[in-house]
C-alpha cells in the first residue's frame, strides 16, 4: 500500500518546442534532487528530450547530441547531490532509453529499435571497469534493476539482468 512514495507529472505546453522539453528535463532534475531529502528507495528519472530530438531532427542529429549532453548535465546534478548527501555509496544509476531508432523512427521490427544504450554506475561495480557482452535490450532494464536492488526477477519477466553479463575488462 505505500508502494509509491511520490509522483510528480509534466507537461510542456507545446510539443514541437524542442528548448521546452531542455527546460522541462532541468525542471526534473531539480524536482528529483529536492526528492532525495526524502531518502527514497528508488527514484525514476526521464529526461525525455533526447527522445523528442530523436524523433523530431533524427537519431544522431546534432540536435539530439545536444539533448544528450544537455541530459548529462542533468545527469552529473543528481550524482553532486547525491555525494553532497552522502548517498553516493548506497545508490547505484541506470541510465538507459526506453528504446532505440532509426531515422526519425522505432518500432517495425528492425533491431536498432530494441538496442538501447545501457551504464550502469554503482559502487559495487567502481572496482575497475566493467563491459557488457551483449547488446542490451530496453527489456533488460526492469530485470537489471531489480537485481541491483536485491529483488527476486519474476521468471515470466521478459529481458534479463544485463549486469550478470557483465565481464571484467582487462586493464
Amino acid at each position: 500500500t505505500n508502494a509509491i512514495d511520490h509522483v510528480s507529472a509534466y507537461r510542456q505546453k507545446n510539443w514541437k518546442d524542442h528548448s521546452e522539453h531542455l527546460a522541462l528535463d532541468r525542471t526534473m532534475a531539480d524536482d528529483f534532487i529536492s526528492i532525495l531529502d526524502k531518502d527514497p528507495a528508488l527514484v525514476f528519472l526521464y529526461q525525455h528530450a533526447v527522445d523528442h530530438a530523436g524523433h523530431t531532427y533524427g537519431w544522431g542529429s546534432p540536435e539530439q547530441t545536444n539533448a544528450c549532453r544537455h541530459a548529462d548535465a542533468q545527469i552529473a546534478r543528481v550524482v553532486a547531490a547525491l555525494e553532497k548527501r552522502g548517498m553516493a555509496a548506497d545508490t547505484a544509476i541506470v541510465l538507459t532509453s526506453d528504446h532505440g531508432g532509426f531515422g526519425k523512427k522505432h518500432g517495425m521490427a528492425r533491431i536498432e529499435a530494441f538496442e538501447v544504450p545501457f551504464i550502469v554506475w554503482s559502487p559495487a561495480l567502481a572496482k575497475g571497469a566493467w563491459r557488457l557482452k551483449e547488446p542490451v535490450m530496453n527489456a533488460d532494464a526492469a530485470p537489471t534493476v531489480l537485481a541491483l536492488l536485491g529483488l527476486e526477477v519474476p521468471e515470466s519477466m521478459r529481458g534479463r539482468n544485463a549486469v550478470a553479463g557483465a565481464c571484467r575488462e582487462r586493464q
